[in-house]
């Protein structure tokens, strides 16, 4: 039998995961817009391998977040 309680509980974190990842969205995009802003300053080519494993973890970590059921 499913408790309600747990349910509405569930449902609350679902929604705190979703507001999350609408946050990280928007780190991830204003990141992007820095990196791009400063390639030249940074010289990014050197540290390209770098950026694209964290954008992996990045995307590793949003498809765990909006993905999740509880259902």
């Amino acid at each position: 039998m499913v408790n309600v309680d747990d349910v509405r509980e569930i449902s609350k974190l679902v929604d705190e995961c979703r507001k999350i990842s609408g946050e990280l969205d928007r780190l991830y995009n204003g990141l992007l817009f820095l990196l791009e802003k400063n390639a030249y300053s940074y010289n990014i080519k050197n540290r390209q391998k770098e950026i694209q494993e964290k954008i992996k973890e990045y995307e590793q970590i949003t498809f765990c977040i909006t993905n999740c059921d509880f259902s």
